[in-house]
């Protein structure tokens, strides 16, 4: 290519000096050798759906995981984006066997397996199987202890269940590792609540409103517990949670 006007002697110069193999057009191309023996072009379609899946563009993030998966139908990475893309599209079952698929697999990246095994207890949740969610989060805090969505999720799914000792043991955790986390001192809110420990209700939900103001869950929850101790009644039929 060339800027401004063009001189005919130089472009007969430049075409007796085109390259006829690789080799002498990264030569004339590159300003030094390098270390590497290939210079082959190719496209990384992981990264590409990574950020379309984040920017909200789930149809091209889709079609750039297929093309991952196209390049290396072993890449845990390029199945639990696709199941990613498929859980915020609501394709429980496609997400799902997605998931199942990363599990079984090698990955790349330390936080993929624990994700994926998080991402299926969610979707038990959905589906109203929360023995089968427990196990799915427990498996994901044995590859990764520190996890947060995860134990919260697990101190929710024993809450569910009314395990509130077991829900409590795991909040702590969780706030443990965030301790100004809103979801968790939400939760753990909700367990002293439904347990009738009006005062640490109190403070954990006052805490989760610190964090997150604008949390309409804890305001409600909490209005109630301000209701409860202004007349003194512990009437369920008062109760939201």
């Amino acid at each position: 290519m060339y800027q401004g006007p063009v001189n005919p002697e130089i472009v007969e110069q430049d075409f007796r000096h085109i390259p006829q193999t690789t080799a002498e057009r990264l030569r004339n191309a590159l300003p030094f050798t390098g270390v590497a023996t290939t210079y082959d072009f190719g496209r990384n379609y992981l990264s590409f759906g990574s950020v379309f899946f984040q920017r909200g563009y789930l149809d091209q993030a889709e079609a750039s995981f297929r093309l991952a998966l196209r390049d290396d139908p072993s890449s845990a990475e390029a199945h639990y984006g696709l199941g990613s893309v498929y859980l915020k599209q609501d394709k429980t079952s496609a997400a799902r066997d997605s998931f199942e698929r990363v599990v079984k697999l090698a990955a790349s990246y330390p936080d993929t397996l624990p994700n994926a095994w998080n991402n299926l207890g969610l979707l038990d949740t959905r589906e109203g199987r929360t023995d089968e969610a427990i196990g799915c989060f427990q498996e994901a805090l044995r590859q990764s202890p520190d996890y947060l969505i995860a134990l919260e999720n697990l101190g929710n799914a024993y809450r569910q269940q009314k395990r509130w000792e077991e829900a409590r043991r795991t909040l702590e955790r969780a706030l443990a590792v965030r301790p100004q986390d809103p979801e968790a001192n939400y939760s753990l809110g909700m367990v002293f609540a439904q347990t009738e420990e009006t005062g640490r209700a109190y403070e954990y939900l006052q805490r989760a409103l610190h964090s997150r103001p604008a949390y309409p869950e804890a305001l409600n929850n909490l209005g109630v517990l301000y209701r409860e101790l202004s007349v003194s009644l512990h009437d369920p039929a008062v109760h939201s949670w």
